[in-house]
């Protein structure tokens, strides 16, 4: 297999199998062990999971492509039938499938779409690393599922297919974004223009891979912006459904939504910069179509109230929090920290990094029950304020959303 960029394939197969191997080793799976790249007939699938290696029953196959290519499927029943294995799995990292051989055809059980690594040059980060393998235990964990005779419950979206879609989105987004910015910088003007921008955002303008920068700055802002959108129509459904259809350009389509998501919430969420003022590339059109498509794929409205932080929290790498300042506190942990600090609800109070929310989302919980559940939602609304670089914003999203109750 061709290397890129020092991780092959097989590398990555390989950890996966010892993964794996550890799991069976603890003696709690029906399986024997797992292998990789054992002949089957004149081929040999990436890896295989093994009931009895020695009498050579296996249970399943797996193939791995790279992120972004597809699994030829017509040889995988041949493949099952050299080893005598009833089930196939196909991933790319980004979307799974486990299929079901019989009489030389394969009939789709279960689909996993969530994307965990853009590259395997990503493998080479930890936790892209530990996404991916957590990935592959949520689908070995079917396989046991099928072994012990239950049947596979469908897949549910969670917090990691939206984190999942979001950061496929950003990867891909970004090099069109960089592109865009050195283009439009060539006019003075809007060079000009941006670099005070830039600097109002805190960046230096003299930094080497500042255009980079900015561009996964508006890749983040994009992909925040759809996500705040989302959750704020599950409360407002007048707002424009984000289905885009052909015949409208994403640009005008988000620019439309935006605008009438401000005028009923979270106005500096929803606000445009200086790097949207420089239009969106042509080439991002599928990009954001695709991740509006993988949105509406699924029922928004079935995650929990603190979904937002989660996403965000898991959105952004650890690799890259302490260079962006960004740190999250588990919501059991604001929690306690909320019982010391709120004790009246007549008190004002505030957070001066608020980030995603949570601490202000538990407040309005926590001053809701101080009050017997009789101040009114305005009232509360007043006495909570956040802060955090750059905007500074009160909350005034319906009861639900900060009381964490539906």
């Amino acid at each position: 297999m061709k290397k890129t960029s020092g991780v092959t394939e097989r590398e990555v197969v390989s950890e996966i199998k010892e993964e794996f191997n550890k799991l069976i080793k603890e003696g709690w799976t029906p399986f024997e062990n797992a292998t990789v790249e054992t002949r089957a007939g004149d081929r040999y699938p990436d890896l295989t999971v093994w009931t009895d290696y020695e009498s050579k029953k296996a249970f399943a196959i797996w193939e791995f492509k790279k992120p972004g290519l597809t699994e030829d499927l017509s040889t995988l029943p041949s493949k099952a039938r050299a080893l005598g294995c009833q089930y196939v799995i196909v991933w790319n990292f980004q979307t799974g499938h486990i299929f079901e051989a019989n009489n030389g055809n394969l009939q789709l059980l279960k689909t996993y779409p969530v994307p965990v690594l853009n590259s395997l040059e990503e493998w080479s980060s930890p936790s892209r690393r530990d996404g991916a393998l957590k990935q592959a235990r949520r689908i070995f964990d079917d396989l046991i599922r099928l072994a012990e005779g239950e049947q596979l419950s469908p897949y549910v979206p969670d917090k990691f297919y939206f984190i999942g879609i979001l950061e496929k989105a950003i990867f891909s987004l970004v090099p069109l974004l960089e592109s865009q910015i050195f283009q439009k910088k060539k006019d003075p003007d809007i060079s000009r223009q941006l670099d005070i921008w830039t600097v109002e955002q805190g960046y230096p303008t003299a930094l080497p891979d500042l255009n980079l920068l900015l561009a996964r700055h508006w890749a983040y802002s994009l992909a925040v912006r759809i996500l705040f959108y989302f959750t704020v129509r599950r409360y407002y459904p007048s707002l424009p459904e984000l289905n885009p259809s052909y015949s409208q350009k994403m640009e005008d389509l988000l620019l439309e939504a935006f605008r009438k998501a401000q005028s009923v919430d979270w106005q500096a969420v929803f606000g445009y910069s200086s790097l949207d003022n420089l239009g969106l590339p042509d080439k991002a059109e599928p990009v954001l179509r695709e991740l509006l498509d993988d949105f509406n794929r699924y029922d928004f409205s079935q995650l929990k109230e603190d979904v937002i932080g989660l996403i965000m929290e898991g959105l952004i790498p650890k690799e890259e929090r302490h260079g962006l300042g960004q740190y999250f506190t588990r919501q059991d942990l604001v929690d306690f920290i909320i019982g010391f600090v709120a004790r009246s609800d007549n008190a004002f109070y505030l957070d001066p990094t608020c980030g995603s929310g949570t601490f202000l989302n538990r407040l309005y919980s926590r001053l809701r029950w101080l009050s017997d559940y009789c101040a009114p939602h305005g009232q509360l609304l007043e006495r909570i304020w956040g802060v955090d670089i750059v905007r500074i914003f009160q909350p005034s999203l319906p009861p639900s959303i900060f009381s964490g109750r539906t």
